[in-house]
């Protein structure tokens, strides 16, 4: 096996499998030829699979309440900033026929973790929703592991769930009160209660390293998901409120 280290950049690009070590190469362009060679193998790769097709997701965010508290997100339980807010039945389903009025196959119901999406509530949400607009229903709920499978039976077709980061330390530090071994427990559970499955991670964190995104790609193709979310975090644009600083999620425990 050669070493990556004596490999040209061009050799690894033209290569369709990566080691750990490829990757952190290829995430670190030397120049500017090099990136550009990036840019245009990763439109070739995606023009192959994708063509020249735009696909649209209409997303309803019904409830901004949640019982988390992660470091860089405005609807963090512990940020006493905004007003909560919860959709009615009625306004979901509203929204969800506006969506598809509009030409958009897919709705993604999306919200923070919050205590009355119990299974009963979401399960009824389902049992009305699709049979009224026909259109593919997402979940994007976070962590509910036992209730996965009744969601999926009432009609749901996907979830989505990233897992943010595969570094434990980091993951600990984003998310203070999550279990990193919970979140990898769930997107089992996800897969195999018949979901399409979409899953990512999050880059640019505090504390971030080049061998940490690797892993996180690697991550991410073992875990085969059917959609795949790579975000951006701009330290910049985050909420006033809660942005990720040392404070939170910074070199610090």
């Amino acid at each position: 096996m050669v070493n990556s280290a004596m490999k040209s950049y061009h050799g690894i690009l033209r290569q369709t499998s990566f080691s750990k070590a490829d990757i952190v190469r290829l995430l670190q362009p030397a120049d500017k030829h090099e990136r550009e060679a990036l840019f245009s193998r990763a439109e070739s790769v995606t023009r192959a699979f994708f063509g020249d097709g735009i696909y649209l997701r209409g997303i309803i965010e019904f409830s901004n309440y949640c019982r988390r508290n992660c470091a860089y997100c405005g609807i963090r339980a512990g940020n006493p900033a905004i007003t909560r807010y919860r959709m009615s039945f009625d306004e979901i389903l509203e929204t969800a026929k506006t969506i598809k009025k509009a030409g958009i196959g897919t709705v993604v119901l999306q919200s923070g973790e919050d205590p009355e999406n119990t299974r009963e509530y979401i399960g009824s949400l389902h049992a009305r929703h699709p049979g009224r607009t026909h259109i593919a229903v997402t979940l994007s709920l976070g962590e509910y592991r036992y209730d996965y499978r009744q969601w999926r039976r009432a009609g749901a077709d996907r979830y989505l769930l990233k897992f943010e980061s595969s570094n434990r330390e980091l993951y600990r530090r984003l998310h203070p009160d999550c279990d990193f071994e919970e979140r990898w427990r769930c997107l089992r559970d996800i897969r195999s209660s018949g979901y399409q499955l979409g899953s990512g991670f999050m880059v640019g964190l505090p504390g971030q390293t080049v061998s940490a995104l690797a892993d996180d790609l690697l991550s991410l193709a073992a875990l085969e998901p059917d959609m795949a979310g790579i975000g951006p975090f701009i330290f910049t644009s985050a909420h006033p409120d809660e942005r990720c600083g040392e404070r939170q999620c910074g070199d610090g425990p």
